[in-house]
């Protein structure tokens, strides 16, 4: 018989499917890990993809704004930016901006609106059309808005400054960022919505980009400045409509061409002498003539309240026409008009006040201690116990000027007291 060693024995059932699931279980391991890496390949693509279009898309974006125009609609040669949307921006927010600028493909000058809606990034135009003559709404027949199209989508800032509870006060968090200088990257955002596009001199764009948030890679920020060139183009391009039959409130003052009753609004009541002129302003009136005649950084009666406050009316002939704005010490307290620096003048309140004085004894205009002499100042009139005009008491420390009995003769101070010569002294006996 012949010896078989344990090597040369065959394997037990047991064994069999002991090495079976071993077997089995190295595989599954093999595959998971394999699918694993394939679907962390896959996301990584997607999120790749993702970040690239819009880096492309923010590359056409910067472009476009690179090239945003000015619109000289009335022709005058200037931009008359403060009221006739001649600026290149017409409106921005932290989601959404409207400009003007030529469009290539349509080959005519569009206005181009980008916003966020959800996580898609979304472009739509409007076509100005023809001239701007007769009572169209500006810029004339033919506007028309086209449908808005997908340029860019994972575009997560508003889901993300939602997720966080407080929409808006996250700056990182922004698409769109209105800055009042033509610097770096940094700085800090114009209060939004955007007020007065004029002073809005470069734009930072920013995309934080996820193609899934539930899955990694994480989020992916793109983001870049641009300072338009904002050239300027006339319009309509079709020929001139006079500013003062186009049925359009060119200066701001509520008030429209020879006769505005066709738009409900009244006619110029000086700006047109006729329906030829080319322009609403008149020069002669300072609250119609498109000047900042006081130097005040404001223009013109503006019915929206934009304006110079001085001008109640746009027929007003002056802009400086109130003690507290026109560069006057009017109650000699060595203070001046409205603002607040430390020579400004506590008594006004604002620019429209038509007198300097205050509310406190020592501002109110007043001889309240009826000494002869009243308030703060440096007029030989003024009240030695006025410290300042925000002083709340005339009376002072000398012995003729405190209020107080001081030789109990039962007059007091100046002129109660007849040792007082004058406020200014200091002994009652």
């Amino acid at each position: 018989m012949t010896r078989k060693f344990y090597w040369q024995k065959g394997l037990t059932l047991a064994e069999v499917l002991v090495a079976t699931a071993i077997v089995l279980f190295m595989i599954g391991a093999i595959a998971t890990l394999v699918s694993t890496a394939f679907s962390v390949s896959r996301r990584e693509r997607e999120q790749n993809t993702t970040t690239e279009e819009a880096r492309r898309v923010l590359d056409r974006v910067s472009d476009e704004l690179r090239g945003a125009q000015n619109i000289d609609w009335n022709r005058n040669g200037r931009i008359d930016d403060y009221y006739r949307n001649e600026y290149w921006l017409l409106s921005g927010d932290q989601y959404e901006m409207e400009f003007y600028v030529f469009d290539d493909r349509l080959g005519e000058t569009v206005k181009v609106r980008y916003f966020l809606e959800d996580t898609y990034l979304k472009r739509q135009v409007t076509r100005l059309g023809g001239s701007s003559s007769g009572c169209e709404q500006e810029p004339g027949p033919g506007q028309m808005t086209l449908p808005p199209t997908v340029v860019a989508s994972g575009i997560r800032n508003l889901e993300q400054d939602l997720a966080d509870g407080v929409v808006g006060n996250e700056p990182n968090k922004k698409v769109f960022c209105y800055l009042p200088d033509e610097g770096s990257l940094g700085g800090c955002c114009l209060r939004m919505p955007i007020d007065l596009p004029p002073t809005v001199k470069r734009i930072r764009i920013n995309f934080m980009v996820d193609a899934d948030t539930q899955q990694e890679p994480s989020e992916a920020v793109v983001r870049t400045a641009i300072s338009p060139r904002g050239g300027m183009i006339d319009w309509p391009l079709d020929g001139s409509t006079p500013a003062c039959r186009d049925c359009v409130d060119n200066d701001g003052d509520g008030q429209v061409d020879t006769d505005g009753s066709a738009t409900g609004l009244p006619g110029e009541a000086v700006g047109c002498s006729n329906a030829e002129d080319q322009e609403e302003t008149e020069i002669g009136y300072e609250c119609d003539d498109n000047e900042d005649n006081d130097n005040d950084l404001l223009i013109d009666f503006r019915a929206n309240g934009s304006g110079d406050p001085q001008c109640l009316v746009s027929t007003s002939p002056e802009e400086d026409g109130t003690a507290c704005s026109d560069y006057l010490d009017n109650d000699g307290d060595g203070k001046i008009d409205f603002g607040t620096q430390p020579d400004n003048d506590p008594g006004c309140d604002s620019e429209l006040d038509i007198s300097e004085l205050g509310t406190t004894d020592c501002d109110d205009g007043i001889d309240n201690d009826t000494d002869g002499r009243v308030d703060f100042g440096t007029a030989p009139n003024k009240d030695p116990g006025c410290d300042q005009p925000s002083d709340d008491n005339e009376r002072g420390t000398l012995a003729c000027d405190n209020g107080v009995d001081d030789d109990t003769d039962e007059g007091i101070d100046y002129p109660g007291d007849a040792q007082c010569s004058s406020v200014e002294d200091d002994s009652e006996l």
